[in-house]
This record gives C-alpha cells, sequence and structure tokens, in this order.
C-alpha cells in the first residue's frame, strides 16, 4: 500500500487508492495539459508545415518517380530514423521534465504507487508523442499533394499502426534510460547504433530484439512492396513496449531522485 494511503488509514480513514485506470488517466491529463500549453500547439503546427516544406522539396514532381521518392521521405527517413529519436527526446522528457520541474512531488502525495506513476507517464508519453507524429504526418501528406503525387493514403492507416508501434516501443524505452540515468538521449542513441543500425540488420531471429524490425514488418510492404505481417510486428512492438516499461517501472520504483534536478540521490 502507498504511504500516503497508510496514514489515512491509520487515521481511521478507510481510504481505497484509485484503480490503475484511473490514476493513469489522471498523470495522462497532467501531463497532456502541461505538454500543449500555446507555445507548444504553434510548434506542433510549425513542425507539420516545415516537415511538409522539406518533404516537398525532396519529393519534387518527377512522375511515378515522385512516389518512389514520397516513400523513402516518410518510410525511410520520418518512420524509422526521424521517429525514434524524436520519441527518445519527447518520451524520456516526459519523465525527466517532471523530476526537474518537481511535478512528481505533487504524483507523490497522492497514494499511486511509483509502478502506476510509470504507467501514467508511459501512457503519456505515447499520447504526446503520437500527437506530434501524426501532425508531422499530415505535414508530410500535404507537401505530396502540393507535387501531386498519387496514391499517398493507401497504406496510410497502416502507416499511422506502425507510427503507433514505433512511438510506443521507443517511449519504453526512453522511460527506462530516463528512470536509470538524466543522460538519456546519448544512452538511447547508443541503443539505435547498437541495436537498430546493427543487430536489425542481422538476418537470423536475433533481428527480433531491434523494435525498427517489427516496424518494418507493419509497414513495409505498403512502401516496398516487401513481405511482412502487420499483425506480428504490431506484436512484437507491443511486446517490447511493455517489457521496456515495465523494466523501466522496477528502475523508478528502487531509485531516488533529488526532485527539481537532474541528479539522482
Amino acid at each position: 500500500m502507498d504511504a500516503s494511503a497508510e496514514m489515512l488509514n491509520t487515521r481511521g480513514v478507510n481510504y481505497k487508492p484509485p484503480s490503475m485506470a484511473l490514476s493513469t488517466l489522471g498523470i495522462v491529463h497532467l501531463v497532456f495539459r502541461k505538454s500543449f500549453q500555446m507555445k507548444s500547439i504553434f510548434g506542433l503546427g510549425l513542425s507539420g508545415l516545415v516537415l511538409g516544406l522539406f518533404a516537398s522539396l525532396a519529393i519534387g514532381d518527377n512522375g511515378r518517380q515522385s512516389y518512389a521518392e514520397y516513400a523513402n521521405f516518410m518510410y525511410g527517413l520520418f518512420l524509422l530514423k526521424m521517429l525514434p529519436f524524436f520519441t527518445l527526446v519527447t518520451a524520456g522528457g516526459v519523465l525527466r521534465n517532471e523530476i526537474k520541474d518537481g511535478t512528481l512531488e505533487y504524483i507523490w502525495t497522492r497514494p499511486i504507487s511509483r509502478m502506476r506513476t510509470i504507467a501514467g507517464l508511459f501512457a503519456s508519453a505515447v499520447l504526446v508523442t503520437f500527437t506530434w507524429a501524426f501532425v508531422m504526418s499530415l505535414g508530410i501528406q500535404a507537401g505530396a499533394i502540393y507535387d501531386g503525387v498519387a496514391g499517398i493514403w493507401t497504406g496510410y492507416g497502416r502507416l499511422l499502426l506502425g507510427i503507433f508501434a514505433c512511438i510506443s516501443a521507443f517511449s519504453g524505452l526512453a522511460l527506462l534510460v530516463g528512470a536509470y540515468s538524466g543522460k538519456f538521449v546519448g544512452l538511447g542513441i547508443v541503443y539505435i547504433g547498437v541495436v537498430e543500425m546493427g543487430i536489425s540488420r542481422i538476418p537470423t531471429n536475433i533481428n527480433n530484439i531491434a523494435i525498427t524490425h517489427h516496424i518494418e514488418s507493419i509497414v513495409a510492404p505498403t512502401y516496398t512492396g516487401a513481405d511482412g505481417s502487420a499483425f506480428s510486428g504490431f506484436l512484437g512492438s507491443i511486446l517490447i513496449a511493455a517489457g521496456l516499461a515495465f523494466l523501466a517501472g522496477l528502475v523508478f520504483r528502487n531509485k531516488s531522485y533529488s526532485l527539481g534536478s537532474e541528479k539522482e540521490e
């Protein structure tokens, strides 16, 4: 039982801690409202506009070749390269910003365990990052429309599934390294270099530990014509996300933090 709940019970108040769903929703509401204030909303729109401009310049108006360039930009660049790094920064920042700003002190005064806190922060990280990624993907779509590229909405739903799976898995990774160290971006980059750019290219079953291997299974059939199963790719990504989030919870539960700073105790 959480310490605050114990204190209430010792005072004769039969207090029942909130359910996992309610505590998660409470943290999501707190983080989402904090993440999308007016300045952030302006930045969100600007990111979609800028990415759409770059996409239009990269795609060009070259007839059939335009779709290949669009697919390379959306799939090869945005989904497999930009989004993992962006998720590391955004999702890891969800936890570290709460530590740095001292917001966790407010959360810890509620009768919510640290494992439930991580569950709420994980859901918040996924929702916040997916909102950004969705707007950026629409920006790329707008750039392709401006260039007159045909067929860009075919498989867009599958792309969104891949985006969600990618964000979920890398959010779990970001929370794990973020719970361990304030240098989560550097540690995340090391992971991407070793696992996602190294091990994932080994043509054996060992590449199943790489997140992008599963993302490719979801989205590659749409953009490259390669074989892949959306179901198995999504399932693999979610299992990795759940495992990493659980490990993040264990680290977070057993580690001491100095609230209001980036330092651990």
